[in-house]
């Protein structure tokens, strides 16, 4: 009869001893699952994903430019937390010309020291000019849709009706009798405007009239170029320093020619002239133009008139 009493006194000690061990877990994982606390973090910053299974992010810590899913526990339970996209719905051109819908801010979650998922809500002030979009991310067998930030790339392409940039279409448009004509130099986006005698057709290449007296038929960017619509002059003009923009006499009717790069800025540049703009080598003189091999032919030359000078005036070693 003792034996049993005593029996049954360690069954229930062991009974008491788990179920506070219970308890003392229940409280651990309930601490584990408090609210997010939006730390202030850097981005591209690493987190160890040593807490798993507790938790796992799938693109490794903050980093903006993946999108990423994050598994979590929490209150027993299993977790999903995706990168998603907030703020305002703005649209932007890729290099394609192609429409792309994004969104000004992203949502980044990960995981922190105490292995459950926090977040850091961040936007193009903080990770540079871009936006946010969503793409299918398979995470351990399971899709799911999370956003990532993309950097806009700056570039401008012209267009036989305008120009295209990261930031839209602009499009060459007639105001009364001024046309407005958009072109590219380099990455940058040039407006230019030009004052119409008779009238203006932003789809007959801007000035309607007779156009008459071209100087450059060959449009050679070489070569300084004039033309007149009804009477009035509209020469090549230059579009920065490295660019010239040129015009030509099609049927009687003027039209826009994409615009034409000189070449490398530091050897060739544009210049505006009496006659019109045209390329030039940045080192021509005397008639000769400035090529790499004549200026490695100068330097060459200069060089060895600088050693001549040096042993010139170098002491004597004879006796």
């Amino acid at each position: 009869m003792k034996g049993g009493v005593y029996m049954n006194k360690i069954s229930l000690g062991i009974g008491v001893s788990l179920l506070v061990l219970l308890v003392v877990v229940s409280v651990s994982l309930s601490t584990n699952s408090s609210s997010f606390t939006g730390n202030v973090v850097a981005e591209g910053t690493s987190f160890s994903n040593s807490y798993s299974p507790y938790c796992v992010d799938s693109d490794g810590g903050y980093n903006s430019a993946v999108a990423g899913v994050v598994r979590s526990i929490s209150g027993g339970r299993v977790l999903y937390s995706v990168d998603i996209c907030e703020g305002k719905t703005i649209q932007y051109y890729d290099l394609s010309g192609k429409v792309v819908t994004g969104k000004t801010q992203i949502r980044e979650f990960y995981c922190n020291g105490s292995a459950q998922s926090d977040l850091k809500d961040s936007t193009d002030s903080e990770l540079g000019g871009g936006y946010c979009v969503s793409e299918t991310v398979l995470s351990e067998g399971i899709n799911k849709t999370a956003g990532k930030w993309v950097t806009i790339t700056s570039f401008c392409n012209e267009t036989s009706d305008g120009v295209i940039t990261s930031r839209g279409r602009f499009r060459n448009s007639c105001s009364g009798r001024t046309y407005v004509e958009y072109s590219c130099n380099g990455s940058i986006k040039m407006a230019s405007t030009l004052n119409c005698s008779n009238r203006c057709d932003a789809t007959k290449s801007g000035c309607v009239g007779t156009c008459a007296g071209e100087t450059d038929t060959e449009n050679n960017m070489n070569v300084a170029g004039n033309l007149t619509v009804d009477g009035v002059g509209m020469p090549d003009r230059c579009r920065g320093s490295s660019y010239v923009k040129q015009y030509t006499c099609v049927n009687n009717a003027v039209a826009s020619l994409p615009s034409q790069y000189c070449g490398d800025s530091t050897i060739r540049r544009c210049v505006e002239t009496a006659g019109g703009a045209r390329c030039e080598n940045r080192f021509a003189g005397s008639g000769t133009e400035a090529t790499l091999s004549s200026l490695s032919e100068a330097l060459a030359a200069l060089e060895a008139r600088v050693s001549a000078l040096e042993a010139a005036s170098a002491p004597s070693t004879s006796g």
